[in-house]
């Protein structure tokens, strides 16, 4: 996926009330590490954009729950188009 498409996709999760922002950053629940807890991060948009380019997994993930919303109106129609079976 390219950065701007994963921007905007994070752009409409936030816009539906999908994911929330503050300050300019985006709440995202991460799984535990050996060096980080699991819970919810405060994350720089620019960061979870990166890596929403290359996860296939979170890419559907966000688009099913805007169609879930009944969030895909036409001019997004680029959304569908890239569901990817996994």
């Amino acid at each position: 996926m390219l950065y701007i498409n994963a921007l905007e996709l994070i752009d409409l999760s936030i816009k539906n009330n999908l994911l929330k922002e503050e300050n300019g950053k985006v709440f995202v629940y991460r799984k535990g590490t050996f060096k980080n807890k699991e819970g919810i991060y405060l994350c720089e948009k620019d960061a979870i954009t990166k890596e929403l380019m290359n996860d296939i997994v979170g890419q559907n993930t966000f688009i099913s729950a805007l169609e879930k919303i009944d969030f895909i109106p036409i001019d997004y129609s680029w959304l569908k188009s890239l569901k990817i079976s996994i």
